[in-house]
């Protein structure tokens, strides 16, 4: 004779089985919301540092603050040199950190450009 219906055991299974999918599900969002601050501030801190570049390069090529030297900020700094290969221009690069919030390390990002005095 048969009846309708679930055991015990089968209820229990299916239950395990629906714990363990359920915390996959919300341990993926988290990984997920993670990765999204991470992505957040390199976009943000690269920004500064693309606006940064761009601030220097608007300047005359003998301006005070492109004599050679490192300039430093709160959150990032700016090297200046002369480049001995070819006179008349300065290499620049621009260093950006920030507290990065998933791994809880300083990350660092630089972008570099040359300055022309044929240019100015």
């Amino acid at each position: 004779m048969r009846k309708d219906g679930l055991t015990l055991v089968e209820v229990m299974i299916a239950m395990a089985i629906l714990a363990f999918s359920l915390s996959c599900v919300l341990m993926s969002f988290t990984m997920a919301r993670k990765s999204a601050n991470m992505a957040e501030g390199f976009l943000t801190h690269m920004h500064t540092a693309r606006a940064t570049l761009e601030n220097i390069r608007a300047k005359a090529y003998d301006d005070s603050t492109l004599a050679p030297g490192t300039y430093t900020f709160s959150n990032y700094r700016y090297v200046v040199a002369t480049n001995s290969a070819f006179g008349g221009i300065k290499d620049i690069t621009v260093t950006v950190w920030w507290q990065n919030p998933a791994s809880k390390s300083t990350s660092t990002l630089s972008m570099a450009t040359s300055i022309s005095k044929a240019v100015h």
